[in-house]
């Protein structure tokens, strides 16, 4: 019990105060960021709470009130605060002192508000990847839910979204040439009604879901969202007569301009406004173009973060060998389905608990066994997908009520020898630790850097993994609150096959896999959903030192055999590298090979000819 208490911390009385400056500064730091009321010398990050989001939130503090050797890697192997406090040093030279005491100010710049300015990386490789030459292109960033209820009154919600255009300036943002603006005037928005109540109303609302889920915006043209209703009567789907009035909304946002923490925001405040249109909402006195434009660029923690990543890179596992019968390549227009499961808030908050006690975040715990399943079903011990990030710097105090697209992408292998799956899950968090110290690396870089050593060149890490476990309850609407409840929701994302999202609804864990169905086996996206609610059901009702139970069914092992005795028998030949290439070419010459960054286009025949 002590070496535990060493180990993980604990909270409540059995804590002693904080001694000196260091220990209380940063023990002020946690219980502000944490929500508590008091920290001491033992209590510990994860049992008080603490995940990635709010660490990289806490060494951006320290590292600006002059501690600027903090690290997330020294937090997350030394979580107790008396223990990382060691781990701190003071600045000692003029060079490392900071500016000020406190988190850097962005300063606004209004007078240049509605000038261009630079996608980011993230940006750029969604505006790009949308393309339909590439591998799982052909579909837009686009997250799309419907609200169902009834007494919904449209106008005032109309009034309410056109209040929130004018305050966030992504809401009337465009992206043309490689740059977004911001367009100082936009038309008032109008909600377009279908009204079904006399008849029709199941092919009506059909007809939204097809017309709104699935959307490819035009980046070029504002606006970068969607919103359509339908007015129906219950009594077409029960059979009730007389049944009250509904309203079906359908609302489409663009991950181009939102990310999850900004989509978060925009639904909560589109809640406040419509239960009460004369709310006053806090302030939000800077843009996303400010943030973009404004901090000054750091080449040295780039250049550390491109080193990092080199010697990173070579020990990540293979992406997911998952079981397809159909080459992703071949898709001219990817659809997207959804599998979603919720996790009851107290069998969740055991989850956390246990999390805590293993030292461990949730949204870690979720990736491991996330990464279970796609080794299972991939035949391998080792996995690689695409993490999805939403930090945000401290650099303003109203920067976490801007709207934009703050995203960024990192790797996550994951690794497991034996039984103990919590030591795997340990490791991977420490080495996310460190990859979230070197974070400033380009990420089309580190995505061609990892597909090019893993062979992976076309759309390289495809499965992907996206926590929004810290940003913030999801609860868009419902009881009690202003909007009608959410009924139904997907997204999409370009060059993705499976992106697993993990969120907090009402105190509840909720789960949700968008998936491009086609390339998959019948069944298999069916299984492996049911494996990873398996998995959740056993930290709930298990022992996590126990083994886990056997995943893959018995028909995946016979396909697999199968397919290793059909591979027996057919003969490999050796072929010189570029004769694909050529054959290729020769059979379609006029298709486009190359595309420069100026938007210059080889084709196969011409490359051909010229090599």
């Amino acid at each position: 019990r002590q070496a535990l208490t060493e180990t993980a911390g604990r909270p409540g009385p059995a804590t002693s105060a904080p001694a000196g400056p260091v220990e209380t500064a940063v023990a002020a730091e946690w219980a502000d960021l944490l929500g508590v009321a008091e920290v001491g010398r033992e209590s510990g990050f994860f049992l008080l709470g603490g995940d990635s989001l709010v660490a990289t939130r806490l060494i951006g503090r320290l590292r600006a009130a002059g501690f600027p050797g903090a690290r997330v890697a020294d937090l997350f192997a030394r979580p107790v605060l008396r223990h990382f406090c060691e781990t701190l040093r003071p600045a000692t030279t003029t060079a490392e002192e900071p500016a000020a005491g406190a988190p850097p100010v962005l300063v606004p710049d209004p007078d240049h508000a509605h000038e261009p300015f630079p996608l980011t990386d993230v940006q750029a490789a969604y505006h790009t990847g949308r393309d339909p030459r590439f591998t799982l292109g052909g579909v837009g960033t686009w997250h799309y839910t419907e609200f169902d209820g009834t007494d919904v009154d449209l106008d005032r919600l109309e009034r309410a979204w056109n209040t929130l255009v004018r305050r966030h300036g992504m809401l009337r943002a465009v992206v043309e040439d490689r740059h977004q603006r911001v367009l100082p005037d936009v038309p008032p928005v109008r909600i377009p009604v279908h009204d079904a109540r006399a008849g029709g109303a199941a092919e009506a609302l059909a007809g939204l879901r097809a017309r709104l889920s699935q959307q490819v915006r035009d980046p070029a043209r504002w606006p970068l969202f969607a919103i359509e209703a339908v007015r129906h009567r219950a009594d077409e789907d029960t059979g009730e007569k007389g049944a009250e009035t509904r309203t079906r909304i359908g609302i489409g946002l663009d991950y181009l301009v939102l990310d999850a923490l900004s989509i978060t925001t925009l639904y909560a405040e589109l809640n406040a406004l419509y239960a009460d249109p004369e709310h006053q909402l806090p302030p939000v006195g800077v843009s996303f173009r400010d943030y973009l434009t404004r901090l000054p660029a750091d080449p040295e923690s780039t250049a550390r973060a491109r080193a990092h990543w080199q010697a990173r890179l070579p020990e990540l596992p293979q992406p997911p060998a998952l079981p397809f019968d159909r080459d992703p390549a071949t898709l001219d227009a990817p659809v997207f389905t959804r599998r979603r499961l919720s996790l009851p808030a107290g069998d969740w908050q055991a989850v956390k608990r246990d999390a805590a006690r293993h030292g461990l975040t949730p949204s870690t715990v979720l990736l491991a066994l996330y990464a279970e399943v796609l080794a299972a079903w991939s035949g391998a011990d080792a996995v690689t997908v695409t993490l999805t990030l939403f930090n945000r710097r401290d650099v303003h105090p109203h920067i976490h009520r801007v709207l934009g697209d703050f995203t960024s992408l990192s790797l996550a292998g994951y690794r497991r020898e034996g039984a103990d799956w919590p030591a795997a899950a340990a490791e991977l968090q420490r080495r996310q630790a460190e990859d979230l110290d070197h974070a400033d690396v380009p990420i089309d870089w580190l995505l061609r850097e990892f597909g090019r050593r893993t062979g992976t060149v076309d759309a390289a890490a495809p499965v992907v993994f996206t926590s929004a476990i810290g940003v913030g309850d999801a609860t868009l609407a419902g009881p009690g609150t202003g909007l009608p409840p959410k009924v139904w929701g997907i997204s999409q994302s370009p060059q993705v096959c499976l992106d697993n999202q993990v969120t907090e609804e009402s105190g509840n864990l909720v789960v949700t896999w968008d998936a491009v169905e086609e390339p998959f086996a019948e069944g298999v996206l069916d299984a492996m959903f049911s494996a990873y609610e398996r998995l959740l059901r056993h930290l709930v009702d298990g022992d996590w030192q126990a083994p886990l139970p056997d995943l893959v069914p018995a028909a995946q092992y016979e396909r697999r055999e199968a397919a290793a005795r059909e591979a027996a028998l057919e003969p490999v030949t050796p072929r010189p590298l570029h004769r694909t290439f050529f054959t290729h070419a020769a059979a379609t010459p006029d298709r486009t090979a190359l595309v420069t960054t100026a938007g210059e286009e080889t084709t196969y025949g011409t490359l051909a000819a010229q090599a």
